[in-house]
């Protein structure tokens, strides 16, 4: 099987469009590892329907407002603990990261257990801010009739005594918005609303554990040889071995890094960005060119031709024969 495998477009649909402009109808699939960019999901599964090939997607940090039902004239599957056969292979994952699961159903699950566990504080804090932004609104208006009356007033707007009067409303108006506040910071203190913080701090890691377990208990379920299956999360997977786990190739991206090689007994691909505007952000180096990855798979063995969206000069990576030992 031949696929296209990219990631982390973050909502550079110019680049989409460039890549689809250098390549023609030659996969079997396309496989995006996330990060498409809420602003361009529309065009962006245009893009991919226009290719010959069915296509498979997860979401990363940067979908977090896509829902889980891509409309019914896209051929994109969401992968989302569900096990789709391509020319004789499994593909399967699913969607979100601990940056940001979005509308990851499990992840919705626990937060609204944990909002209803909370919810009378919760409640309260809401109330509690509204009050507090309705006291900001009186004060605004208070500290605007008072600055217009000044202005009046002044003979001479140059003069310092008009700026220190100006600075003293000011003043005031800062130490009354800093006393509204405390009633928020009162409700923060309480030992309710501390708990709550706990639990919540927690909530992204038993999002990926649930999710992580329901995906391999399906697949154990299901009876598909692992020599067979391609797994894809936009954030990488550890400790798949340990879970008893061998699949053959593991697609992700999320860290910006190329990097390609085998792990015990199942091959890795970090596909990296199409967009490296976000890299250096991160203290990566910057990725030029912006890339994809053209991956053959045959009898086992994985090879991938990193190709370049500003560049006819294509690399590339270590194959089977030479991706031994830990990569990462």
């Amino acid at each position: 099987m031949r696929a296209l495998i990219l990631s982390d477009i973050h909502d550079n649909i110019e680049h989409l469009r460039l890549l689809r402009e250098k390549e023609n109808d030659v996969y079997e699939a396309i496989i995006v590892a996330g990060d498409i960019g809420n602003e361009i999901a529309e065009e962006f599964f245009s893009i991919l329907d226009s290719f010959n090939c069915p296509s498979f997607c997860v979401y990363g940090n940067w979908d977090h407002d896509l829902t889980y039902e891509i409309p019914r004239y896209n051929n994109c599957v969401l992968l989302h603990h569900n096990i789709e056969e391509v020319e004789g292979f499994f593909v399967t994952g699913f969607s979100g990261c601990l940056t940001s699961w979005g509308k990851n159903p499990i992840y919705l699950a626990h937060k609204n257990q944990l909002n209803e566990k909370y919810s009378a504080v919760l409640f309260l804090l809401d109330n509690v801010k509204k009050c507090v932004e309705e006291q900001k609104q009186e004060l605004d208006r208070r500290y605007q009739k008072d600055l217009e009356s000044l202005f009046k007033e002044a003979k001479d707007r140059r003069r310092k005594e008009y700026k220190r009067r100006v600075a003293r409303l000011e003043l005031r108006k800062e130490l009354e918005i800093e006393k509204i506040g405390k009633a928020i910071e009162k409700v923060y203190k309480t030992r309710e609303y501390k708990k709550y913080q706990e639990d919540r701090s927690v909530l992204s890691k038993a999002t990926l554990i649930d999710n992580r377990n329901l995906l391999f208990k399906k697949i154990r379920s299901s009876g598909v040889p692992q020599n067979k299956l391609i797994i894809v999360t936009h954030e990488r997977m550890y400790k798949i071995a340990e879970e008893g786990m061998s699949p053959l190739l593991h697609i992700f991206g999320h860290a910006h890094e190329y990097k390609f090689g085998l792990f015990k007994g199942t091959y890795y691909l970090n596909a990296a960005a199409i967009d490296n505007g976000m890299s250096e952000s991160f203290g990566r180096k910057k990725l030029l060119p912006e890339g994809y990855c053209d991956v053959t798979i045959l009898e086992g063995a994985v090879t991938v031709i990193r190709k370049f969206l500003f560049s006819d000069n294509d690399s590339t990576s270590l194959n089977s024969a030479a991706g031994q030992g830990r990569i990462f």
